[in-house]
């Protein structure tokens, strides 16, 4: 997704929220710091995720702190690993499961670093069921058996990702799953899908080999890319992977599984904004 006009304010908000979450008492020259860092990349970045992550690499930097949300990754793995068990859907439902998956995009430290608060939306973001749904043709343009990237995003949505994987694995579809390199907000990393069991049920876990906030195959060794160049499918969940390659074509189809959480993403897809998008990129 290229860069849109909204794309500043949310930089800057998140840049408020990333500060207060640290308890800062000198704030304002991490804010200054990280402002004139990114100034620059508003006319050379192709997307806002590039923007995005040169902002908290500035401010991981500035304020010496490497991973300020680790624990908010557990315990959002923990609060969904909760409600899983209080609203399982069917191993043969793939569709509700892809619903669950898509509606916990909503546990986003960018937008709220209590994951409490967002799981007391999640029954609501579900209860809206998609808006867009383009699963249907993603599935029907793949050979059978197939076999699929499938990126993942935040932790606490991370479990319902892996409903989706058991699914798709009971349909026979064969599961290579791409996390964060590095800590990046409460982003899934190894050690997360190691905890939730994704070594048990996928063929292969790569990782990004970095912390910016989208997947780009690009920056990946090239056994990496030349084992995933021959997929046949990806999945991408989360705004961040929308980010960073929905304008850039690929060989292979690929389905987006986000929350419109802005006016931008919501346009992609001609959805209304906080909405829930299966979107054929």
């Amino acid at each position: 997704m290229e860069i849109q006009p909204e794309c500043p304010s949310c930089v800057a908000l998140q840049l408020m929220r990333t500060i207060q979450h640290r308890n800062l008492a000198n704030w304002r020259p991490v804010m200054a710091g990280t402002l004139v860092s990114t100034a620059g990349l508003w006319e050379s970045a192709d997307n806002p995720g590039v923007i995005i992550g040169q902002m908290y690499h500035h401010v991981n930097r500035l304020t010496d702190c490497r991973d300020p949300y680790r624990d908010q990754r557990r315990v959002a793995n923990q609060l969904a690993e909760l409600y899983w068990q209080g609203h399982s859907v069917a191993l043969e439902d793939l569709q509700r499961r892809l619903l669950y998956a898509t509606a916990g995009n909503i546990i986003d430290a960018g937008l709220n670093a209590n994951p409490e608060e967002s799981f007391s939306q999640l029954d609501q973001a579900i209860g809206q069921n998609f808006d867009r749904n383009d699963s249907h043709q993603f599935f029907d343009m793949l050979p059978a058996p197939a076999s699929l990237l499938y990126i993942t995003d935040n932790s606490g949505e991370a479990v319902f990702d892996r409903e989706v994987v058991r699914s798709l694995i009971q349909r026979g579809y064969r599961i290579t799953l791409m996390v964060r390199g590095n800590p990046f907000l409460n982003d899934m990393t190894r050690v997360e899908a190691e905890d939730l069991g994704f070594s048990e049920l996928v063929d292969t876990i790569y990782d990004t080999g970095s912390a910016l906030s989208g997947f780009d195959p690009e920056l990946l060794d090239f056994p990496t890319r030349q084992a995933i160049d021959r997929l046949d499918g990806w999945i991408l969940k989360g705004i961040a992977n929308l980010e960073v390659q929905s304008h850039r074509p690929r060989s292979v189809p690929r389905l987006f599984l986000y929350r419109a959480k802005c006016p931008p993403t919501a346009r992609l897809a001609a959805v209304p904004w906080n909405s829930n998008v299966a979107w054929l990129g």
